[in-house]
Parts: structure tokens; C-alpha cells; sequence
């Protein structure tokens, strides 16, 4: 045995090594299950052009390809090392991926220049064609789009390179509303002459709250996470009443403890959506969403207000804000402006707020917060 000849430093050095090697192997994941397709072994069923969709009338045999205005020759089907798929898939997914493929990376980074400006380069994402709009500034399009291949497909580097930009990084505020007489050249914004003023997706707007409160759990990974529903929504859904003894009609709540996680976790049914989340435009999961929707209306004020959510994350801020700031209210106060608002608060903010924490509470202070423009907005 190797380690009858080891010294005693090298002896202590591997039992360390060792135990470093047990507390790994402990906290390592288990593998889970997940759904997987593939191809039926043997050779493809042969697919034909129906006669006027009739599928008793199959005519002439349609050979694998791409877009026939895009390519009409044949595609060059590659077998892959895996026997039992066909590789059709594959050569699909190389081909929409290929560098030499501008239609994929240019309409990927319009949706990321979207995200970030409100609306795309391209004002119709889904529709590059004929029959949409042109983009206002081709140039930067194709650019950005040759960057972001050039960089390995990297959409972290793409979102680096957006936001620290010029043209994302100015003032939402337009020409001429400074209080000067200079008028506005472009009061569209179609030249990105200033920042475009949005609201905080609903996804996003659960995020901000929570995280603001301290309550956010900021997981890497794991399975989905069942929000509470309110009992109304549930007695409305009988599938929810009737399950079956599958268990995949019901609704099952994850434990309470679970539930602060970011939005992207939270479980998603078609024919149901988290109330908060619906009431801040969250669209409907049954069809594709190009552009989301931003409304302005009442319920949204009184969720933020009045709801289960905004009422606990107010004073779960407010307890943050007494962790970190103190008993002393002028030292609560600036410190719950810095953490919602990542500013101090001016001096007549600063009086009004210490009236409103001395009259009512400091949970009052941080729901008011929570409920302004400034908090919901990016600018």
C-alpha cells in the first residue's frame, strides 16, 4: 500500500484532502429525472405534399431543407455520433446557429436592445420580413449582431456592451424639459436622443419588492416553486377540485419558506396566473408575447398598496431598515431612500418622511416607497 510509505505531514495532509473530498461528495445534488425526445430508430417515414390538404391524396415526397427562399437546395443531413437519431434535428439547430446565418443573431440581439430601450431596433420582433416595419438604424442592427458572433455568442458581452453605451446611459428626461426653450427634434425618441422611461415588468416588479424587503432568495437553480393562491381563484378552477390520481391538475402549494424566490421559479399554468402578476400586464403563457404590454391602471395602485405582498414586504423593509440603520429616525430614513430608491432623499422628502414615521410607523414610510413612480420606473 502506497500510503504505509507516506510521512506523517503527507499522512495528515491526505486524511485532510479526504475530508474535503467527503464534504463535496455530501453536498453534490442528486441527479434528477427529465423528459427527453428523440428520433423512433430506422429509417423516416417518407413525407409528401396532400393534395389540397387532403390526406388521402399524398402526391409528390418532400426532402429535408431549409426555407426554399432562404435555401431551395436539399439540406446536408450529418448523421451524428448517436445511432439512434437521424440527425435532421441537429443539422436544423447547427444551420439556425451557423455564423454565416445573420437572420438568428440579429433577431436575438433586437430582443436583448428591446429589453433594455423598451423597443426594438427592429419595432416588429417577430417579423423581419417584408411585411415589417425597417429598422431605424440598420447599421448598429447588423453591428451589434456581428459583435455578438464575433464574441462567441455571448449574451452576457451583449448586454455589457448595450449598457454601458452612450445611448442607454442619457437622461430619459427630453430636450427642451429642463425649463429651457430649446425645442424637442425628436419626440419619438426614434434617434434614442434620451432614455426611454418603462415600468418594471410584473416578473421584475415581484423581484424588486422582495429583494428590497430582504426577503428575495436568490437560488441558482432547482424545481419550481408554487405560489399561494387566493381561494376565490381556486373554487373558480374545477380541474383544481377534480384531480387526478396523477396529480397534475391540482394546485400544491410549496412551503411558505420556499415561496420568496425570483419570479422565473414560479410554476406556470395557462389558464392560471398569480394575481399580482396579472394585474402588472403579465402575458398570457398560451401564445407568444413579442412586446410586453404596460397599463396604467387602478388595481395596480391598490396591489402595491393593499395587497398580502406589498403589506409583508413592507415590513420586512422596515425591518431591514432598523437592522441596518438603527433606532434613530433620521438615520432610518435616509437608509430606506438608499436601499428603495439608490439615492438620499432631498430635504423636503427627508421632513415629510420623518412626520409620516412620527405620526404612523416606519412600515408605513417603507409601503410609501414601495408605491412610487420612482420605484416601479426605470428612467
Amino acid at each position: 500500500d502506497v500510503r504505509a510509505g507516506l510521512s506523517e505531514p503527507e499522512k495528515e495532509r491526505r486524511k485532510a484532502l479526504d475530508a474535503d473530498i467527503g464534504r463535496i461528495r455530501a453536498g453534490r445534488r442528486a441527479f434528477q429525472q427529465g423528459l427527453l425526445m428523440t428520433d423512433a430508430e430506422g429509417t423516416p417515414p417518407v413525407t409528401r405534399i396532400l393534395f389540397q390538404g387532403n390526406h388521402q391524396q399524398p402526391r409528390a415526397s418532400v426532402e429535408p431543407g431549409f426555407l426554399s427562399a432562404l435555401d431551395p437546395n436539399p439540406a446536408p443531413v450529418r448523421r451524428p455520433p448517436n445511432p439512434k437519431t437521424t440527425g435532421r434535428r441537429l443539422t436544423l439547430a447547427e444551420w439556425i446557429a451557423s455564423p454565416t446565418n445573420p437572420l438568428t443573431a440579429r433577431v436575438f440581439v433586437n430582443r436583448i436592445w428591446q429589453q433594455h430601450f423598451g423597443r426594438g431596433l427592429t419595432p416588429t420582433p417577430n417579423d423581419f420580413g417584408l411585411a415589417g416595419e425597417r429598422p431605424t438604424h440598420p447599421e448598429l442592427l447588423d453591428w451589434l449582431a456581428g459583435q455578438f458572433v464575433r464574441e462567441g455568442w455571448s449574451v452576457k458581452q451583449l448586454h455589457r456592451v448595450i449598457v454601458t453605451s452612450e445611448a442607454y446611459r442619457r437622461d430619459s428626461r427630453a430636450l427642451g424639459s429642463r425649463g429651457d426653450s430649446v425645442p424637442n427634434p425628436d419626440p419619438d425618441n426614434a434617434l434614442y436622443s434620451r432614455q426611454n422611461p418603462r415600468r418594471l415588468t410584473a416578473e421584475q416588479l415581484r423581484d424588486a419588492v422582495l429583494a428590497t424587503a430582504g426577503r428575495l432568495q436568490l437560488r441558482p437553480g432547482g424545481p419550481p416553486v408554487w405560489p399561494e393562491l387566493p381561494s376565490d381563484i381556486l373554487q373558480a378552477n374545477p380541474a383544481f377540485l377534480d384531480d387526478n390520481e396523477t396529480r397534475t391538475k391540482g394546485w400544491y402549494p410549496s412551503p411558505r419558506s420556499d415561496q420568496e424566490v425570483r419570479s422565473v421559479f414560479l410554476i406556470q399554468k395557462r389558464t392560471v396566473r398569480v394575481p399580482f402578476m396579472e394585474t402588472f400586464d403579465l402575458p398570457e403563457n398560451s401564445t407568444s408575447c413579442a412586446v410586453r404590454t404596460a397599463s396604467v391602471v387602478a388595481p395596480q395602485a391598490l396591489s402595491l398598496l393593499n395587497s398580502p405582498l406589498a403589506v409583508e414586504a413592507a415590513e420586512a423593509f422596515a425591518e431591514r431598515v432598523r437592522r441596518e440603520a438603527g433606532e434613530a429616525a433620521p438615520t432610518q430614513v435616509s437608509r430606506a431612500f438608499r436601499i428603495a430608491l439608490q439615492r438620499p432623499p432631498t430635504p423636503e422628502e427627508r421632513e415629510l418622511s420623518l412626520r409620516l414615521v412620527g405620526a404612523r410607523s416606519l412600515a408605513e414610510l417603507c409601503r410609501a416607497l414601495l408605491n412610487l413612480n420612482e420605484f416601479a420606473y426605470i428612467d
